[in-house]
């Protein structure tokens, strides 16, 4: 009995959508706007979606994540105001995102965004406290369940 075909987006599938990405070397169109580029790309991301994202469509985020970074570095090649900065070209895409929800087609189905978290620990707390248990490190408890709220009535 064969058990081993999966229905998701295989590994040279993906690999095919990458070197596609690359090459339309979209992030030095800085003539263009992110509407054309939408517009360009779009019936593209549409596509793999329906096709590749039939059964699992968590297995597309590397697609749409090399997509993003390109999509930041359009914007920092587009807008000199942001000093080529990763951080803020980020930033600005988010906020945009926020304006604009439906330009892309994978910011509709609520793709995980790429961009980093800034002013914010990419560790959780749950592994500082394992990290901190393993050296048997007595740990005071959290503010937040020592103070007693109080209603304003």
């Amino acid at each position: 009995m064969f058990l081993g075909f999966d229905c998701a987006i295989s590994k040279s599938s993906q690999a095919k959508i990458a070197k596609e990405l690359r090459s339309t070397n979209f992030q030095k169109w800085t003539a263009r706007s992110i509407e054309e580029i939408a517009e360009y790309f779009n019936s593209q991301l549409r596509g793999w979606i329906n096709y590749f994202g039939k059964f699992r469509k968590w297995k597309l985020n590397r697609i749409f994540k090399i997509f993003n970074l390109r999509l930041t570095n359009w914007v920092r090649n587009r807008y000199k105001r942001l000093n080529k900065s990763y951080i803020k070209a980020c930033k600005w895409l988010r906020e945009y995102k926020l304006v604009n929800p439906e330009l892309f087609v994978h910011w509709k189905y609520g793709v995980i965004d790429s961009w980093p978290l800034y002013n914010k620990s990419r560790m959780m707390g749950d592994y500082h406290v394992r990290f901190c248990e393993r050296f048997s490190v007595k740990l005071p408890l959290p503010t937040w369940q020592e103070i007693e709220c109080t209603s304003f009535a």
